[in-house]
């Protein structure tokens, strides 16, 4: 069931935001007790209510700020890290916020309370693509943590007009793709979520030299001792090439 605002809950978000922008510690803690004498539905009202012009609940400003003192008391007070900015050009979760910026800290907290890395604002950004397009290395190799494979693998493309293949060790990132809940509500037909694979030319990089869709491929062990796997992508899924070798020391990373 949609969370409804309550009334009075705007402007009571309204103080909590200028205490969030003002550098006043004071201020911030004296608008948090505010909440203490509150019920558990007007808290709730109060922390999901959006900004006026951004759409932002409080906790998506003050992770958009960075303020770990402030966005630890929103989570401690029950503020929803799953919970969406409603407007179409919104960024989405306080953790889409949060890694925009390349808030280190305040993502690595938000990573803790629960949120989710791969799930996509209403554009289909998820937070990791979002750091990853802001050149954030290190918030998007904290992200990589909760991916399904993140590692070195050697990797050589098949292509057919060439008689030799050298390997070259890059870093590669498995990692779900989650549709917006609206995208989710309005497809019920659809599968999701969906398999992504991303390419970094090494560890040190932010955006991804390759990036595909693993649905429909098709991973075939090449070697005997299990070490190396041809990967055959979805003919659809071009670019990259539709094939693929890749050899880890942990075997097929998909």
């Amino acid at each position: 069931m949609p969370r409804t605002t309550q009334p009075g809950a705007v402007a009571s978000a309204a103080r909590l935001r200028c205490a969030l922008r003002s550098a006043d510690a004071s201020r911030l803690q004296l608008e948090m007790r505010l909440l203490e004498g509150m019920s558990g539905e007007e808290r709730q009202s109060l922390l999901a209510a959006p900004g006026a012009h951004d759409g932002r609940s409080c906790l998506m400003a003050a992770a958009a700020t960075g303020r770990l003192e402030a966005i630890e008391m929103l989570l401690q007070a029950g503020a929803d890290v799953q919970h969406f900015n409603k407007l179409a050009k919104a960024r989405g979760t306080a953790l889409h916020e949060a890694a925009a910026k390349g808030h280190l800290d305040a993502t690595q907290l938000l990573l803790l309370y629960g949120g989710n890395p791969f799930v996509a604002n209403a554009q289909g950004q998820t937070a990791y693509e979002l750091a990853a397009s802001a050149g954030a290395t290190h918030v998007v190799r904290l992200l990589e943590k909760e991916a399904l494979f993140s590692g070195p693998v050697d990797i050589q493309w098949a292509r057919p007009w060439s008689f030799t293949h050298r390997w070259k060790r890059r870093h590669v990132v498995v990692v779900h793709h989650f549709p917006h809940p609206s995208v989710a509500l309005r497809s019920a037909n659809r599968q999701g979520p969906w398999l992504e694979m991303w390419v970094f030319k090494s560890a040190r990089e932010a955006l991804p030299e390759v990036r595909m869709w693993l649905a429909g491929a098709e991973a075939v062990l090449a070697g005997g001792d299990g070490r190396e796997a041809v990967l055959r992508l979805h003919s659809r899924h071009e670019p990259p090439p539709r094939g693929v070798v890749t050899r880890t020391a942990a075997g097929c990373c998909c």
